[in-house]
């Protein structure tokens, strides 16, 4: 769930085999969603830009910066999901 990701995101580092765990959960969850929720050509573009956005963040080692990615992505799937 969204809450649960949240406190997932806030409670590892990133770097770490846990925090990797934790964005590869969230990539599927947001993947999931967009299968369960969305028309087709919405949900096409949704999977490329996730992809995308996941690909260009897999390099980065800013706790902040990625505190605030999972933050942003965390709120997008709740949004999705209702």
């Amino acid at each position: 769930s969204g809450a649960t990701c949240s406190a997932l995101s806030n409670s590892f580092p990133p770097v770490t085999m846990a925090g990797r765990a934790h964005a590869l959960s969230l990539y599927k969850s947001i993947l999931r969603a967009h299968a369960k929720y969305m028309p087709l050509e919405m949900r096409q573009l949704g999977d490329a830009y996730v992809k995308a956005e996941f690909r260009l963040h897999k390099s980065v080692t800013k706790t902040d910066q990625l505190e605030q990615f999972f933050t942003e992505w965390d709120k997008y799937l709740r949004h999705v999901e209702h």
